[in-house]
Parts: structure tokens; C-alpha cells; sequence
């Protein structure tokens, strides 16, 4: 049993389905469109993401930075 590759590299704003098919779970964009990440951020909040990579942006809006809110999370 192989772990899901990580593309670090990607400009996901189509075919989200087909990194899937080839073993990649993870996706970092360098750009997408901001009501296409909001969607794929809510859905893998619900844990509905398993048609798709899991998809997250580098750099300033990472993942793992609090201190720094992408333009999707403003209200």
C-alpha cells in the first residue's frame, strides 16, 4: 500500500477530478478561483472531498498560517 501523493505545483481550476485517478490526495495551487477554493474548502471541512484532491495554497495563505485570512474568509 503506497500513501497518497502530494503535487505541490498545480493550477487546479478544472478537471479537479482526474489528480484522483493518478494517486495524488493532495494539491497545492498556485492559483485558483476564489469561489472554486471557498467549495472545495467546505467541502473538505465536511470530509465530502473524496471525488478530489484535497487542495491548499502556498506561501501567505497556507494551511498552516493563522495570522494571515485568504480573501474567501472574509465576510
Amino acid at each position: 500500500m503506497l500513501p497518497g501523493l502530494i503535487d505541490c505545483h498545480t493550477h487546479a481550476f478544472r478537471h479537479v477530478e482526474l489528480p484522483v485517478l493518478f494517486g495524488v490526495t493532495t494539491q497545492i495551487d498556485m492559483f485558483t478561483d476564489v469561489g472554486m477554493m471557498k467549495k472545495v474548502k467546505q467541502e473538505m471541512a465536511q470530509g465530502g472531498s473524496h471525488h478530489h484532491a484535497d487542495l491548499f495554497l502556498p506561501g501567505r495563505w497556507s494551511p498552516l498560517r493563522t495570522d494571515m485570512a485568504p480573501p474567501w474568509d472574509k465576510e
